[in-house]
This record gives C-alpha cells, sequence and structure tokens, in this order.
C-alpha cells in the first residue's frame, strides 16, 4: 500500500497541474499552457514507472514505448516553455520542432522493435529475468536501451545551460523596457530553472542505476518519490503565477509623431527635453508599473528612441535611470518624514514593493538600505530600518 502512493503521488501531482495549466484562460498564456504539455509528458512518465514498479505487466509491454517518448519529450518541452516565458511569443512547429525530432525518432525505432518482439520475450528482457535468446530487434532495444539514457542526459544538461542564457538575453532586454527590478531579476524564472537542476540531476542518477535496481529498493522509491514531487509541484505553482516575462510582448500602440530615421540633433534635443520633463517635473517614475513604453508614448515617439537617447546620454539603461530618479525621491521623502513604513516608502516613491526598493539602493550604492540610510542621517540618528 505505501508503494502504490509513493508511485502514485507524483501521478496525482503532475496530472493535476497539466489539468490547471492545459486549460488557463487568456490568450497572453501561451507559456503557462505549454507548460502543461509538459507537466502532461511527466504524467506518462510517472503513471509509467507505476505500472513498473507495481509489476503490471501486460500494461508495461503497451505503455514502454509511449514512455521512452514521454520521457525523452520531459526536457525539451521544458526548454520550449522557458522561450516562451522569457523570449518569445507562441509555439511554432517550424521554430521548435527541432528539439522534438530527437524523442520522436527514438520511440519510433523503439516502438518498431519492441512490435517484433514476443510479449513474454520482452516482458523478460525489460524486467531482467535472465538470459534470452537474441535476435534483430531484441539487439536494437539493447542499443536503444543504451542510446536513449545518454540522449536523456545530453537534454538535462543542454536545457539547464540553455535557459540560463535565455534568462541572461531576457535581463538585457528589460533593463531597457521595465522600470521594476523584480521583474527584471525574474526571481521566480530562476527558481524554476534550480528545481529543474535539482530534477535533472536527480533523473540523471536515476538514469545511470537504471529502473531495474529500484524493483525492491524501497528507500530508493520513497527518496525519488518524494524528490520528485516536491519539485514537480514546486515548478507547476511557480508557472502557475509566473506570467510571461518578455518586454516584447508589450502591445505597442501607434503614437502621434515618430523621430525620422536620421534622428537629427535638434529632435534629439527635443526628445531629451521631453523626458527630462517627464521624470523631473511630471514625475512620471511615480508610477510603480512604468515601462519605457509609456514614456515614448507619452513623449510622442517609439521606444527605440527613448532607450537610444537615455543609453547614450544618461550612459545607464532605462531600469537604472528611471530607478536613480525614485531614490532621489526617496532619499527627499526620508529627510521630510522618517517614521514613514517600509512599505510606503516603496509605494510613495514609485518602487511598488519594498524588495524592489532594496534592490534599487544596492544596485546604485553597493550598501543595503539600512546602510545606505545610516549615511543619510549618520550614524548618531535613529535609523528606521528596513
Amino acid at each position: 500500500m505505501t508503494k502504490t502512493i509513493l508511485l502514485l503521488t507524483p501521478v496525482y501531482v503532475t496530472f493535476f497541474w497539466s489539468i490547471l495549466l492545459n486549460f488557463h484562460p487568456g490568450s497572453s498564456h501561451a507559456a503557462k499552457r505549454f507548460l502543461g504539455k509538459f507537466m502532461l509528458a511527466c504524467v506518462v512518465v510517472y503513471l509509467a514507472h507505476f505500472f513498473y514498479f507495481s509489476q503490471i505487466k501486460q500494461l508495461v509491454r503497451l505503455i514502454e514505448p509511449l514512455y521512452q517518448l514521454a520521457s525523452l519529450l520531459v526536457y525539451p518541452l521544458f526548454y520550449i516553455y522557458f522561450r516562451l516565458l522569457t523570449v518569445e511569443k507562441k509555439f511554432s512547429i517550424q521554430k521548435h520542432g527541432v528539439y522534438l525530432v530527437m524523442p520522436f525518432l527514438l520511440s519510433l525505432c523503439y516502438l518498431l522493435a519492441s512490435l517484433n518482439v514476443p510479449g513474454d520475450v520482452f516482458i523478460r528482457w525489460r524486467y531482467n529475468l535472465g538470459p534470452i535468446q537474441a535476435n534483430p530487434a531484441l539487439n536494437v532495444l539493447e542499443i536503444l536501451n543504451v542510446v536513449i539514457p545518454v540522449v536523456y542526459v545530453a537534454q538535462v544538461l543542454f536545457t539547464v545551460t540553455a535557459n540560463l542564457r535565455l534568462i541572461h538575453l531576457h535581463r538585457k532586454r528589460a533593463n531597457n523596457y521595465y522600470s521594476d527590478l523584480y521583474i527584471v531579476r525574474s526571481i521566480n524564472v530562476v527558481i524554476l530553472n534550480i528545481v529543474l537542476v535539482v530534477c535533472g540531476l536527480t533523473s540523471i542518477i536515476l538514469s545511470i542505476l537504471g529502473r531495474a535496481y529500484f524493483i525492491s529498493e524501497m528507500m530508493g522509491i520513497t527518496l525519488a518519490s518524494i524528490i520528485f514531487s516536491t519539485m514537480l509541484f514546486t515548478i507547476g505553482w511557480l508557472g502557475y503565477l509566473q506570467n510571461a516575462i518578455n518586454p516584447t510582448f508589450e502591445e505597442v500602440q501607434p503614437v502621434e509623431m515618430e523621430l525620422p530615421e536620421e534622428f537629427p540633433i535638434n529632435h534629439r534635443q527635443q526628445l531629451m527635453e521631453r523626458i527630462a520633463n517627464l521624470f523631473k517635473n511630471e514625475r512620471i517614475h511615480l508610477n510603480t508599473k512604468l515601462t519605457i513604453q509609456d514614456v515614448a508614448q507619452t513623449v510622442g515617439t517609439n521606444r527605440t528612441y527613448v532607450s537610444s537617447i537615455i543609453n547614450q546620454h544618461y550612459g545607464v539603461n532605462f531600469c537604472t535611470f528611471v530607478n536613480n530618479f525614485r531614490i532621489d525621491e526617496l532619499e527627499h521623502l526620508l529627510h521630510i518624514h522618517p517614521e514613514l513604513t517600509n512599505q510606503l516608502l516603496a509605494d510613495s516613491c514609485g518602487f511598488g514593493s519594498v524588495d524592489s526598493l532594496k534592490r534599487a539602493v544596492n544596485a546604485k550604492t553597493g550598501l543595503s538600505v539600512t546602510q545606505w540610510k545610516a549615511n543619510l542621517f549618520g550614524d548618531h540618528q535613529k535609523v528606521h530600518g528596513i
């Protein structure tokens, strides 16, 4: 009974999230729905494990080729999900199909070979139940039994490292689009990849040991069930909360006036003055959800020109530019009302959250907020810590 519960727990977890994510409403949630496809592949993997370790041999014979396909799809699907989350808007078979070719080819070979092996022979081979008379189809299965784990390990390593590159690319784009450092740093996305690393390392160890090793190893089954159930639930939960963060997803509205492509000096000066007026006089930085698109629409141009002006004239990206104004606002407000709570300070100065405030101060000064305030007021004045 305990073994059954342990084996079915990751099935329940992944099935729950596959339903919740696959049917997530709204055209802007393509990434969440694709994560649901990842969870569906996991359902097949862990259901196949349940049949295998419960020794329901008739079903093992039927589901084994599907298990090979699902296990080889898991990490490519997660990588595509990461792309949809950070750099692309929707799934495209032309663009993303290349990551799915190998799983389908290998699993097709496995299916064709298994169909040419008698059922009882296949089961004896799959469970390592003693010597079996060789035949060409069984030889193919033996080769695939070596090739598939190698490909699987390569997929894990590729997905983890490629996801890190996607996070870096997102941050580079987001720094010139968003003003909220929490979005730019994409903490939940980083955690998603860390969780995947844990799953990947565990998967590699189990792949090296082989499923047959765990037939009578309750401790191994227990640890694997706890690790994968916890990690997959975390992935599902974070994925459900996390919206796509690619700044190019933002709707670009038409504006009344576009600057010419040659970007003459007089237009550059006008644009600089408009941007400066927005922040110094109209204090647009107090908008906690401010993006470069908002600034571009307000001054009557496109975000490429705004980004160019800020990067070249001020020598910083958009996010840093906005948060420098917010820090100035924070310093001014603290001199007047040092008693304000952390959250009120963050909201009043445009940060939106204490976490974003902390990150902005540290990014500019290299200090914690408490240290920065101590420098600001002097060591002998009471500092209201954050």
